[in-house]
């Protein structure tokens, strides 16, 4: 780590003029209507997806560059959601994969 690196304070992460607060806003509001491609936005304490995180995972989850496309879990992901969360809950999990099969958006869920 460098000797000479300041830390930055919590209001230097704050806008400071109109336009920039402006700007910033319209961040946000694009930001929800990405959320909202979905349809209605479900919380996972709904108690239909308190248990099932498959459920949720296929009909609340999606690829923002795939606009509103659901993702669809294959047999394997089913298969490990199923080991992780429904029977003896590991602590740990390794899933190995190759390049661009989808490990982050895996992991996400």
């Amino acid at each position: 780590m460098a000797k000479n690196k300041k830390k930055r304070l919590k209001g230097s992460f704050r806008v400071n003029t109109q336009k920039a607060k402006k700007n910033q806003n319209k961040g946000l509001g694009q930001r929800w209507k990405e959320k909202s491609k979905t349809g209605e936005s479900k919380d996972f304490s709904i108690p239909e997806y308190q248990r099932d995180i498959i459920q949720f995972a296929e009909k609340e989850v999606y690829l923002p560059e795939k606009k509103e496309e659901l993702i669809k879990l294959e047999k394997w992901e089913r298969e490990v959601f199923t080991d992780c969360f429904y029977k003896n809950r590991p602590r740990l999990i390794l899933v190995s994969l190759a390049k661009k099969n989808g490990k982050s958006t895996f992991s996400a869920i």
